[in-house]
């Protein structure tokens, strides 16, 4: 561990919608002003630790902008996620992430 290095711990919903697994982690609203670059640091991040928990999957962050949910999903999955609210996926944590 280096200086700086520490350990954080997310809650996440591991599910299962129509035979296909996603890793959702609920994150900051200020996740969706990040450059995409730092977006795309983050969910690698993720995406090993999930791999790491045997957690198969896509990981999609969301998080809230104004009265909707925001995601970074691949496009077929569009539909999906705007059918979600935060209070949803809030009630469907069911896993903790090591990062």
């Amino acid at each position: 561990m280096g200086v700086g290095w520490q350990m954080s711990y997310l809650r996440i919903a591991h599910i299962n919608e129509q035979g296909t697994y996603f890793v959702i982690v609920p994150v900051e609203t200020s996740f969706g002003s990040q450059p995409r670059v730092a977006q795309e640091a983050s969910i690698d991040r993720w995406r090993l630790a999930a791999m790491s928990a045997r957690l198969n999957g896509t990981v999609v962050p969301v998080w809230e902008n104004g009265d909707r949910l925001a995601f970074r999903a691949p496009q077929r999955f569009h539909a999906f996620f705007k059918s979600l609210s935060l209070p949803l996926v809030l009630g469907m944590l069911n896993e903790t992430l090591s990062c």
